[in-house]
């Protein structure tokens, strides 16, 4: 039983070195923390109900660790999106060019 479980967070830990440099940014990293944690710990209850709650914790771990990266990811791709969009309209607020404005010469007429 415990070469299985070796074998699993092995080969869980080689995934999550793989997926590295995929998830860097912030809210990726953070979802994966989170998923892993959650994942683990609902897992484990899941498994002790049938009586391999290592395994059910180490399962819970690896799809909350996928599931959470994913969501940071798209977060941070949405962010991301939206700095450009912004950063976009603000340097293209300020291409353009002051008005050119000419004096007018006024002219009056004299009156008899």
């Amino acid at each position: 039983m415990r070469p299985k479980i070796t074998i699993l967070i092995v080969i869980i830990s080689i995934l999550s070195l793989s997926c590295a440099e995929v998830f860097a940014g912030e809210r990726a990293q953070q979802g994966a923390i989170t998923g892993t944690i959650f994942g683990a710990a609902i897992g484990a209850i899941v498994g002790s109900q049938s009586g391999h709650a290592g395994e059910g914790a180490a399962i819970g771990a690896g799809v909350g660790f996928l599931g959470g990266a994913l969501l940071g990811q798209s977060q941070d791709e949405l962010e991301e999106r939206r700095y450009r969009e912004r950063r976009y309209y603000r340097e293209r607020r300020y291409e353009y060019k002051e008005p050119y404005y000419e004096e007018e010469e006024i002219y009056y007429e004299e009156v008899d």
